[in-house]
């Protein structure tokens, strides 16, 4: 919601309309649901872990400025690259995908200090994940988004999220690591 803030400071239109987000919420909301049944390291279950609220706002600085450049990222190729800026609801329905593919997938990133392929989740969290994601490409692509004022989106635009999405998982791999060598030293 930060880049949706700042990025309404620059556009003449608003990146997101209100429906759009309550419905991203509610579909990044389904693999919550997941979360209960996931595996948890060995490490993480050895001893006890207190809450550091120092640690948590340390966290929440350090990885929302990376979710927030994924969000630039992905401005900038809609607006820039492929034109979106006078097509509002490509605009929207791009950032409305980038947007629940990255929620999506810091779940699989951020739930362990090991690395994400070292460390997989539980059939059911995946699946939600999945689920979220598909349902989301669906709701684009039929007459539902209409609703929504979303539109399937060209394999080009497709395919630049896809770059956006790779990049940000690299991104928050890379941060999660130097976190914990360099800012949380447990």
């Amino acid at each position: 919601m930060l880049s949706l803030a700042a990025l309404s400071m620059f556009l003449p239109f608003l990146p997101m309309l209100p429906a759009q987000i309550l419905l991203l919420n509610l579909l990044s909301d389904l693999p919550m649901l997941g979360i209960t049944s996931d595996k948890v390291a060995d490490e993480d279950l050895a001893k006890p872990h207190s809450w550091n609220i120092k640690t948590i706002a340390r966290y929440m600085y350090f990885f929302g400025p990376i979710s927030s450049i994924a969000d630039f990222m992905t401005f900038g190729m809609l607006y820039f690259l492929v034109g979106a800026g006078t097509n509002l609801a490509l605009f929207r329905s791009g950032w409305f995908v980038e947007s629940l593919i990255t929620e999506v997938v810091v779940i699989f990133l951020l739930r362990s200090r090991r690395t994400s392929l070292n460390n997989l989740p539980s059939k059911i969290l995946t699946t939600a994940c999945v689920m979220a994601i598909v349902i989301s490409l669906v709701i684009v692509y039929s007459p539902l988004g209409n609703d929504f004022e979303l539109i399937g989106l060209p394999a080009k635009v497709l395919a630049y999220i896809a770059i956006i999405v790779i990049g940000y998982g690299m991104m928050v791999e890379l941060g999660k690591r130097g976190f914990y060598k360099y800012i949380v030293k447990e």
